[in-house]
């Protein structure tokens, strides 16, 4: 556990920087580390302002491997918070926290949130990182507190001869805060941007070559039935079923493309209907059964009759289509793809796991990103776009659920899961 104490405005950003410190050791994403820091340094802020004084807590709760981030502001019963003056940062705590508890009689709130499945998060190292960041806010601390003493002499002089100068030192002094606080947040934001920009630059190149393929061999098949004069009928036909088979690969293309476009733009529907995943696989191996063909690949499911959820049965079936494409692109010919479906709990486990090339830890926490590929092996030139991944991740999302890979690193295969809430009505 890490505690910050609250006590004047100086605290609002050291208690912003330990809330972003923190989020980074969990594992969340650069605009959920930013988006935390906000919120913490907006109710901090409100509860310096009041004049109380107050801790601020990080903790991990929950039994391994589920782990929740649980974030404590408190000032005590005698000067509890004033809720009505916090209604804008618990607006945006609400969209952010999983949970957000108020306990009346300690004068706190607590807010809960999962901390990512794909960081790797034990109880060890998240101590190992709060002591890190401990020690550094202690050094942090000390030099706030000799700054501090200096300019409150500065200021005690300037009082002496004119008030005036007083309230002009304490608006700079704030105003000097509020740049610091814009500035880190424009870097983080600024770094975030030049990485998106390089990824997506990245994409466009693999686009243009996904694209370059299909559109040489239909052009060639076209050129052959301009001068279609020397070929037979069965030539013909199958000159047909090659442009079929292009167009159909660009169109799957194109279709990812637009369901990007969806989710970025929040255009994405869902139908809700009573869906057993069984048969969801079924199909999801019957779409990718050419691909898997062509490997001479075995595949083996071990299926739970009460795997059943709510949602969108074409949606379930693309997610499960995406983890079998994968699972077979990347492994070798001959090889066999296990498909299991179990209960835990509350909720329905589908893990497609593989003997393929494996997953280097490095790309894990990042390999559900939008833009984001594993280098292109010789093995595995014929990647696609690299949507794949990103796409099942929002999709299970969108269902309320998680998405999660590991793998023992190169050529020890990889396995992903999948976890969606069971359905238990009639």
């Amino acid at each position: 556990m890490l505690t910050v104490q609250l006590i004047n405005e100086f605290d609002v950003f050291s208690a912003r920087q330990r809330a972003l410190q923190v989020a980074a050791i969990c594992g969340f994403s650069s605009l959920n580390q930013v988006r935390l820091g906000t919120i913490v340094s907006d109710i901090v802020r409100s509860v310096v302002s009041s004049g109380a004084a107050g801790t601020l807590q990080f903790s991990l709760g929950g039994a391994m491997p589920s782990t929740r981030l649980g974030i404590s502001i408190a000032t005590g019963a005698s000067n509890p918070l004033d809720r009505s003056a916090l209604a804008e940062p618990l607006r945006l705590a609400n969209d952010w926290a999983d949970t957000i508890d108020y306990d009346q009689a300690d004068g706190a709130i607590v807010m809960w949130r999962q901390c990512p499945a794909s960081s790797s998060l034990t109880k060890d190292s998240f101590a190992t990182g709060l002591a890190k960041v401990d020690a550094s806010s202690a050094d942090i601390r000390r030099g706030s507190s000799l700054r501090q003493d200096t300019l409150h002499q500065k200021i005690a002089g300037l009082t002496a001869d004119n008030s005036v100068l007083t309230a002009r030192a304490d608006i700079l002094e704030r105003q000097a805060r509020q740049f610091a606080e814009r500035q880190w947040s424009n870097e983080v934001r600024y770094a975030a941007a030049v990485k998106a920009d390089a990824q997506k630059g990245e994409f466009l190149a693999v686009l243009a070559h996904e694209l370059r393929s299909p559109l040489s061999a239909a052009n060639g098949a076209a050129e052959l039935l301009i001068n279609a004069s020397h070929l037979d009928a069965a030539q013909i036909a199958n000159i047909g079923r090659l442009i079929k088979r292009q167009v159909g690969y660009m169109s799957r293309l194109a279709e990812d493309l637009l369901d990007v476009s969806r989710f970025e733009r929040g255009t994405i529907a869902l139908g809700r209907e009573v869906v057993d995943l069984g048969q969801v696989t079924e199909s999801a191996i019957e779409q990718v059964g050419a691909l898997i063909a062509a490997k001479v690949q075995a595949v083996r499911m071990v299926a739970c009759a009460d795997a059943v959820v709510v949602g969108d049965r074409t949606r379930l079936t693309q997610v499960m289509s995406n983890l079998l494409s994968n699972a077979s692109r990347y492994s070798p010919s001959g090889s066999e793809i296990r498909i299991r479906l179990a209960i835990d709990g509350e909720h329905a486990v589908v893990e497609v796991a593989d003997d393929g090339i494996g997953i280097d830890p490095q790309l894990i926490p990042t390999m559900f990103d939008l833009y984001v590929q594993a280098d292109l092996t010789v093995a595995a030139r014929d990647s696609g776009l690299g949507l794949g991944l990103a796409l099942v991740k929002r999709l299970v999302e969108a269902h309320a659920g998680t998405v999660s890979a590991r793998s023992d690193g190169k050529d020890a295969g990889s396995t992903f899961s999948v976890r969606l809430l069971r359905h238990r009505g009639p």
